[in-house]
């Protein structure tokens, strides 16, 4: 039977049964088929009367397996009882057939591509949805067009063209498809291509004779004619199909003028076009497609070959051919002839293993007849074009090739480079891509071409081209270190070095701007791998060289992260946080002397360490849930919001492999040895095959890798790298679970043979290796399910009960039901108790509530509350030692089994913690290592130290303060840890006892100031602290001026400390409040900013003079600052207003005129510069806006940081700015505002004044802006910074994510922060590099 008749005798057969009422009826038919030779036994008979159903079951079945079985139901029907069933299907015959020859016209005279001979259909559930959405999209496409793009070979065109092969597709488009290959296209080909179109359409319809048949003169009047066609009844439905198409401007062209009816766009990428709806294709063929399209060619079934011992052997070839259908196809054909031994169990394993290494001997049949296909295709090539492709030996397998590194090598520009890709891109012996990063094309070949042409290059002659290329870089670029970053020569600088013989070149990986440069480019992990592969080359047997590298290799671990993601902090500033004893801060004091005398650096007194330290984890997806792999804390499993998991090597930035199978977010993850489970929001639950130590970077690239030579896998060394060969790195190895229908299964936990599971309806299920073995229905949903720890029991929590079942020879039975009550809230997760002295303690259970943690005994019954929250808890994980939990107060908690407490307890400060996880350090066990995911997507490493931290929260800095002596040299800093008072000077630290409960801190007059929650202000020195004020409620601000200390409370009163303590103001009337922002010294008089208004105030008479208050459409004010006596600045929400005072009168303070400027993000801080002439205001997004106040003009944008900045502040003898984020950075702003004055921005300042008065003279020149300044003992003003960007000076990264405070010593020369975690910087500028001490040579 074909196709139609298949489908017919589907829908007749149940309609006969129907018609068939009677027995007679139905012996009729028995006796009938037995004519035909169908197989009819007297059971059948028997059945007439028996059962019915189970009759027509059994002869469907046995008429629907012959080829004949419609024929024999059709004559059957033929009679007259039944003439009408007959008729009807004949007719339906009739239609489908002339359907089915609509359908194979449609198809002919369009051009779709045929079926390939090797086809299969994507089978993983991403891909089945992606097809749906094509189809629906083609199906009702409203829009003029729609764009299908991705990279090439995975398999667009063969998606499109069997989404036109849908009967409801072409039906729509009334069978009117044409498809267009652009793959050859060139300019001046176009009217010809719509000539064509427009040829075929006209001889194949009779009604368009009446149109000119003449090819017309240009391509408008072709338009036109198409038009005409495309809107006559019949062609309005018409779909054209472009493939191929590039994205430039002529195919915009091509475009325009074939856009005459709907369109289907199908490009490697994005075409951006009006009306045009866009849909992305990232999957490529997965390892089970690949090895389906194996199977295929070798003449059987991925069925067959799975189930079979050697289907490892299988693997290990699919991978070996990079996913290249071609490749695939080919290594199957070579196999053909050994079919039958590869098929048989008793010796398979030899000839797969056999086969494997042939694949890789130069010299085998099989490399022979695979070297035989590449050569017969290279003479295609002309000679010019051969010895180019010939020069790609050059590069490793699997890599994108770049138009700059192929434009160097060829000797050519990157236009020429681009048209010989796309040539050989259309010969098929390389292909192309985008890489969006870097904004450029990438190409790749290969590897079976690569290692053809590396076998037939002479070994000196491909010696030679190495050298040529990294020479063809030094021509161009000078240094090592100042070579482009492509994408590539980074990567594999030292590959190119080793082939090319130039070992002593490889002394550039102890230069740190090398080591710099190539971290910025390729990242840390593959600095230290090059580290670990070149490491003899590096250090040519020098003892001396070896101490070295290991220091760099130290350091890399340490600072390599922070180079990589802050691209404009300096290696040399890195390197001189080490201690002055190590070699890699010796090296780069050599460095300062040598090469960078202008460069601002610092000394740095090192921090005392912290009890913990934190590493921010980039991750680029949508985080959703995180877990540890079973034995490493080096590796990670994320499950994200689009369903997908991803394996990652944290440390390294790099993701080693991806699981695609959830088509929604993934809500669990739980890792056992080599295998995890995970379950998604659907319910879906799978689980997967591990095997991360396969995908981990090293010097061989596999076991049977043609060169072992190369370097690592290139898609952990190039960013964004495309693989064009197949998804290697995608895995779809899973075995999927789900509930009944309208249930979901919502937890899960497993053993080494057992999966147990809870639904959401209350279903508690088991599965052993193959089959379900237990369903119990609890009635409640299952929030958590657990085995004991020698697996004899499992652990069900449902709302607050634990229900347990335990091991018995018939399975697993019901033993006990716990219930908890409702004080605790909710069962969160169990845990098992940790293992104690051999004893596995397998009777008790860890049962984490929203309230409480309870270890329960399900022996003896008995509930032992361990901790309480007055939040709640939100997850949880355990060690042998620790439990470790997060709750909604933004506190990580750390219980210790072996002294029963809470041992540590930490304040995230990064918002609530939805998933965590903990491990003991494999090399260190005092070391426990958390991972927390936030709220807000982020990941974070934390390294904590219970031990250390001994019971003692580690607290957050609240509040800091501190102040230079005049020398430079002493210093002090007083700093708030959860309500107590540290004060530090340059000998001794100690805590102020007599002050208790303080909430803020100031210095004033070399001493600290401190506020306590009573209300009252203490002055401290060292020998000892005094009160000054007494307020009656806490206070919620706190400043010291030049000569006095403000104090006022939220409710507005307002205290002032000279000589003694006045009151400004008192409450005025119940629940007033007007929270001051800033006070200011102004004519020796108190300036306050208040959140609505700005006063003036006479502390001596206790007078107010109210200069400004806000409209009620304006925003409180946030931030302010002074210039002198002057000016005033002030920032609303999305403004700020810059006011000028009249300070004629001594007496009196007026306003003489104010302009104001609107702000795209608020404001964080502002500050003047020391004459006045600059106002920097820092913003939430970290951007730094300089203005200059006396031409109203924007002077310049300074753009760095990537949180809010907290901090600015000028030099006080030249325009020096200090910025505080997550980074510290200095600033010459006059450099900036020349830069901005050769690129000036569109945006306009906006002025207005108040009395209609200017506000000052005309300014002088830019130039002459520093006239008269005296520079010549200003050293920082002789500092510069890198050549891309001279005015940012330096940059340092903080430990911690941010500071809000710094103490800057006179002449900027030294400077005191402390960050979040409570990291202390001690900053001295670097004036003179040779005055240090001598470096390491």
């Amino acid at each position: 039977m074909d196709v139609v008749q298949q489908q017919l005798f589907r829908e007749l057969w149940p309609e006969l049964q129907e018609s068939l009422t009677l027995n007679t009826s139905i012996n009729s038919l028995l006796d009938y088929l037995k004519t035909k030779n169908v197989d009819i036994s007297p059971n059948h008979y028997h059945l007439v009367n028996q059962n019915v159903i189970s009759l027509f079951l059994q002869l469907g079945e046995m008429l629907g397996g012959k080829h004949d079985g419609y024929d024999i139901l059709i004559a059957y029907v033929k009679k007259d009882s039944l003439r009408w069933l007959y008729d009807k299907y004949t007719n339906q015959e009739r239609e489908h057939q002339a359907k089915q020859r609509a359908i194979e016209k449609a198809l002919k005279y369009g051009n779709v591509p045929m079926e390939p001979m090797f086809y299969i259909q994507r089978q993983s559930m991403k891909w089945r949805i992606v097809m749906q959405k094509i189809k629906s999209l083609v199906s009702d496409m409203s829009n003029w067009a729609i764009n299908i793009f991705g990279m090439d070979g995975i398999g667009k065109t063969n998606l499109i063209a069997a989404c036109l092969r849908e009967p409801d597709i072409l039906a729509q488009a009334n069978y009117k498809v044409y498809w267009i290959d652009l793959k050859r296209y060139t300019e001046g080909e176009l009217l010809d291509r719509m000539y064509k179109l427009f040829h075929k359409i006209q001889i194949d319809d009779v009604t368009l004779s009446d149109l000119p048949t003449e090819m017309p003169a240009n391509v408008e009047l072709m338009k036109v004619r198409l038009q005409n066609v495309f809107t006559r009844s019949g062609y309005d439905k018409a779909i054209i199909v472009l493939d191929n198409v590039d994205v430039n401007d002529a195919m915009q062209k091509v475009i325009e003028y074939f856009g005459v009816c709907r369109m289907v766009i199908v490009s490697r990428e994005r075409f951006v076009l009006d009306h045009v709806r866009h849909m992305p294709l990232q999957d490529a063929f997965t390892t089970r497609e690949t090895m389906e399209v194996f199977c295929m060619a070798l003449g059987t079934t991925y069925g067959d070959m799975a189930g079979l011992a050697y289907n490892e052997h299988l693997s290990a070839i699919i991978e070996w051919c990079r996913g290249d259908l071609t490749t695939t196809i080919l290594c199957a054909k070579l196999m053909v002839e050994r079919k039958s031994s590869l098929t048989n169990r008793a010796n398979s394993d030899r000839v797969w293993e056999r086969f494997r290494q042939e694949l890789c001997k130069n010299n085998s049949e099989v490399t022979t007849k695979r070297n035989t296909t590449i050569e017969m295709r290279l003479r295609s090539l002309d000679t010019e074009m051969l010895d180019r492709y010939k020069n790609l030996a050059v590069f490793v397998n699997d890599v994108n090739i770049t138009p700059h590194v192929l434009s160097l090598l060829w000797g050519i520009v990157e236009v020429q480079v681009e048209k010989v890709m796309k040539n050989l891109c259309n010969m098929s012996f390389a292909v192309s891509g985008y890489n969006e990063q870097h904004d450029t094309d990438v190409y790749g070949v290969n590897h079976n071409y690569l290692n053809y042409l590396r076998m037939h290059y002479e070994r000196s002659s491909l010696k030679l081209l190495h050298a040529n290329l990294i020479q063809a870089y030094k021509d161009k670029y000078t240094h090592y270190h100042k070579f482009v970053n492509d994408n590539y020569i980074y990567q594999y600088i030292g590959y190119h070095l080793q082939e090319a013989g130039l070992l002593d070149d490889f002394k550039i990986y102890r230069d740190l701007k090398f080591i710099e440069a190539k971290i910025r480019a390729a990242g840390i992990r593959d600095m230290l791998l090059d580290f670990e592969i070149y490491f003899d080359q590096i250090t040519r047997q020098d003892e001396k060289h070896e101490m070295m590298l290991g220091e760099l290799r130290a350091f890399v671990e340490r600072f390599g992260m922070n180079l990589e993601n802050y691209p404009h902090t300096s290696i040399l500033q890195s390197a001189l946080q080490l201690p002055k004893e190590n070699l890699v801060h010796r090296l780069a004091l050599q460095e300062l002397k040598t090469s960078d005398q202008f460069g601002l650096y610092f000394d740095w007194l090192l921090p005392k360490k912290n009890t913990y330290y934190i590493h921010n984890l980039p991750i680029k997806v949508k985080l959703e849930v995180a877990c540890f792999t079973y034995d490493d804390p080096a590796y990670l499993l994320v499950g994200t919001e689009e369903g997908d998991i991803l394996l990652l090597e944290p440390k390294y930035e790099n993701v080693l492999q991806e699981f695609k199978g959830h088509i929604s977010r993934i809500t669990y993850i739980r890792a056992a040895e080599n295998k995890f489970l995970s379950i998604s929001d659907d319910g879906i639950l799978n689980v997967w095959k591990l095997d991360y130590n396969s995908r981990r970077n090293s010097a061989v690239y596999n076991t049977y890798n043609d060169n072992a030579n190369l370097p690592s896998p290139a898609h952990v060394k190039q960013r964004n790298h495309q693989n064009f060969f197949g998804n290697n790195f995608a895995t779809d190895n899973y075995v999927t679970y789900e509930a009944a229908k309208d249930d979901k299964l919502i937890s899960a936990d497993f053993s080494h043979d057992l999966l147990v599971a809870g639904s959401r309806n209350g279903k508690l299920m088991l599965w052993d290796e193959k089959n379900q073995t237990l369903e119990e229905d609890l009635s409640h949903p299952i929030t958590a399910v657990l085995f004991s720890n020698d697996f004899n029991y499992i652990y069900a929590a449902l709302k607050t009960d634990v229900v347990v079942y335990s091991k018995t020879q018939q399975g697993f039975k019901f033993r006990s039901k716990s219930c908890f009550g409702t004080s605790g809230g909710d069962i969160i997760t169990l845990h098992t108790l940790p293992s104690d002295n051999g004893n596995d303690n397998v009777d008790e259970v860890i049962v984490v509530m929203l309230k409480q943690v309870i270890i329960h005994n399900i022996k003896s019954l008995k509930k032992t509350i361990i901790m309480t929250t007055t939040g709640e808890y939100t997850c949880s994980s355990m060690t042998d030692q620790y439990l470790v939990i997060g709750s909604t107060e933004n506190k990580i908690y750390m219980w210790g089994f072996n002294v029963n407490k809470i041992v540590a307890k930490f304040d995230t400060q990064y918002g609530r913690v939805i998933c965590l996880d903990t491990m003991t350090n494999s090399n260190d066990h005092t070391i426990e290592i958390l991972l927390t995911g936030y709220h807000d997507r982020s990941l974070k490493l934390w390294h904590v130290n219970p031990e250390e931290t001994a019971i003692q929260e580690a607290q957050n800095v609240d509040a800091f303060a501190a102040y230079w002596q005049s020398d430079c040299k002493k210093f002090a800093t007083a700093m708030i840890r959860q309500n107590k008072l540290t004060i530090s000077d340059s000998n001794d630290t100690f805590e102020v006892e007599t002050v208790c409960d303080v909430v803020k801190v100031v210095n004033f007059k070399n001493s600290f100031v401190c506020a306590d929650k009573n209300g009252s202000v203490h002055v401290c020195h060292n020998w000892g602290t005094s009160t000054i004020m007494k307020l009656k409620n806490e206070i919620s601000y706190l400043e010291a001026l030049d000569n006095m200390v403000v104090a006022a409370t939220a409710s507005g009163v307002l205290f002032v400390y000279t000589d003694s303590a006045h009151k400004l103001r008192d409450e005025s009337r119940p629940g007033w409040r007007d929270d001051i922002c800033c006070s200011f010294n102004v004519l020796k008089k108190l300036l306050v900013v208040s959140q609505r208004k700005i006063s003036y105030w006479n502390y001596w008479f206790l007078t107010e003079e109210v200069l400004y208050a806000a409209a009620q459409v304006e925003s409180n004010f946030r931030v302010a600052c002074v210039f002198g006596d002057e000016k005033l600045c002030v920032t609303f929400e999305k403004s700020f207003k810059v006011i000028h005072f009249d300070t004629t009168m001594e007496t009196q303070l007026k306003i003489s005129s104010c302009f104001e400027r609107k702000t795209q993000e608020p404001v964080t801080s502002c500050c003047f510069s020391s004459d006045g002439k600059y106002l920097a205001l820092g913003t939430e997004t970290g951007d730094i806006e300089v203005f200059d106040t006396e031409r109203l003009a924007l002077s310049s944008i300074l753009k760095l940081h990537k949180s809010p900045v907290h901090f600015l502040k000028f030099s006080h003898e030249v325009p020096i700015l200090l910025s505080l984020a997550e980074q510290m950075a200095w600033w010459n702003v006059n450099l900036a505002a020349r830069e901005l004055a050769q690129n000036p921005p569109r945006r306009s300042f906006r002025s207005r004044s108040n009395s209609g008065k200017s506000p000052g003279k005309k300014p002088p020149p830019l130039e002459n802006l520093l006239a008269d300044i005296d520079l010549s003992d200003v050293v920082m003003w002789t500092k510069r910074g890198r050549s891309d960007k001279e005015y940012l000076l330096a940059a340092i990264k903080l430990h911690g994510q941010s500071a809000s405070h710094i103490a800057c010593a006179d002449g900027f020369r030294a400077f005191l922060s402390i960050d979040n975690l409570g990291n202390l910087y001690n900053l001295r500028m670097i004036e003179d590099p040779c005055t240090l001490e001598s470096p390491y040579v």
